[in-house]
């Protein structure tokens, strides 16, 4: 799982390494609106705490009067709150769902793959072979040891 600040912080260089793996781009601008609602919520819901304890804590000090329409704006405090913390849970199902979904980023310097699993594997590493019980290598090999991104099946470097 990619951590959001990095997102957050990078968006671009996100959006640039993920098309490299041939990934949508434009989860990563939903991510951030997703992150940025979820926190704008969770600051209203900060507000309407403090507001309910200082409520509480001066509810001694008002009248028989004032305590009723107090109640009554209470009363629209906890309704208000009930109806952002279930807005954060949907947020934060939506948001967790999306950047569960983002795969690994590649290096900066992977050139665009021809799928979304692997950037240009094109070219084994010099001092590469096949093992002796005819498995290719353990990265980005498909069945038969052929490379997944270019359908290259010769890893051998000999």
């Amino acid at each position: 799982m990619l951590d959001i600040k990095l997102i957050r912080n990078n968006p671009e260089d996100v959006k640039k390494r993920l098309a490299a793996r041939n990934f949508k781009t434009a989860v990563v601008d939903e991510i951030l609106d997703l992150d940025k609602n979820k926190r704008e919520y969770q600051q209203k819901l900060e507000d309407i705490r403090s507001q309910k304890n200082q409520f509480n804590k001066n509810m001694q000090k008002f009248s028989a009067q004032e305590k009723k329409e107090k109640l009554g704006e209470m009363a629209r405090l906890v309704k208000e709150e009930s109806k952002i913390e279930d807005e954060i849970k949907e947020t934060t199902e939506t948001f967790n769902k999306l950047i569960l979904e983002l795969p690994n980023l590649p290096l900066p310097d992977v050139k665009k793959g021809k799928d979304s699993h692997l950037g240009d594997c094109s070219r084994a590493p010099a001092n590469h072979s096949y093992h002796s019980y005819g498995h290719g290598p353990g990265w980005g090999a498909g069945a038969g040891g052929a490379c997944a991104a270019t359908g290259r099946e010769n890893w051998s470097s000999s």
